[in-house]
């Protein structure tokens, strides 16, 4: 389910069943403080935020065409941030699709087309948001990249809106490279975080391979924390009935509200 906070319409993750994608109320932490719980005046309606989405999934259900401008000015007048937009529509909605083709019941046609115009408005939510814009100089905090042959990178393209959104410097290197090639730009660019992408179950040990070459060949001890998400962590995730795992230096994460709050938390104390 997700899940989205009553007083400031902010989203909070998803939560258990997660494979039904309906929207529930909670409260941030920030909300919390404030105390905003204790006066129904600040209560907000989720509906118009729930028919958007109903609306944008529907619509694409119905092979019509959807236009950039007329969405991005929506969730505008809705008031939602970027970082919403991206992980607590967009995402869901995407994966929604993806569901239902992979059930027979959407054609690749249509899940194609919409992965296709989550893929150009995220493009534009990146060149326009406030986030973190870094140059050439600028040594990224986190990486992002796909294990060789997963090619469903779009995930992470929402992971570095998000990211640069919280002020995390945030490089994406897509569609996939090699595990050899993700141990040497590691080594290169040292990141504290190297998040990697994996489709299949199976390529949860390309993250300890990588782990191991990165350990193989530093020459000051230098080792970033590995964080694997996908479809491959999920069900990983799933076999151990948790939402996330972290062992050694490497963590499994189910979603992308989830890696960031670790993430902020990980940066912070590293600080």
């Amino acid at each position: 389910m997700l899940k989205w906070c009553s007083y400031c319409q902010h989203f909070l993750g998803e939560k258990e069943p997660y494979e039904i994608l309906e929207f529930t109320h909670g409260i941030c932490e920030n909300c919390r403080k404030l105390g905003r719980q204790k006066d129904a005046a600040h209560l907000k309606n989720l509906r118009p935020i729930i028919d958007f989405y109903n609306n944008l999934k529907d619509r694409a259900l119905r092979s019509e065409r959807l236009q950039l401008s007329e969405v991005i000015a929506e969730s505008k007048q809705l008031g939602l941030s970027p970082l919403d937009t991206a992980i607590g529509v967009l995402q869901p909605a995407l994966t929604e699709m993806g569901t239902l083709y992979a059930q027979g019941k959407v054609t690749a046609a249509k899940e194609h087309a919409f992965t296709t115009f989550v893929d150009r408005m995220v493009t534009h939510l990146l060149a326009s948001s406030n986030g973190l814009v870094l140059s050439d100089e600028m040594q990224p905090s986190v990486v992002l990249t796909c294990i060789d042959g997963n090619y469903h990178w779009l995930g992470l393209k929402l992971l570095e809106l998000a990211l640069l959104e919280e002020q995390v410097p945030t490089r994406l290197f897509i569609p996939s490279l090699p595990t050899a090639e993700i141990i040497q730009l590691a080594l290169e660019m040292r990141p504290q975080v190297l998040g990697i992408s994996i489709f299949d179950r199976t390529q949860t040990v390309e993250a300890q391979n990588i782990l191991a070459g990165i350990r193989a060949g530093t020459i000051d001890g230098y080792v970033p924390k590995i964080a694997v998400g996908g479809n491959g962590a999920r069900v990983f995730l799933d076999e151990h009935g948790v939402d996330q795992l972290i062992e050694d230096d490497v963590g499994y994460f189910r979603q992308a509200y989830d890696f960031t709050n670790f993430l902020k938390s990980f940066l912070k104390k590293s600080a």
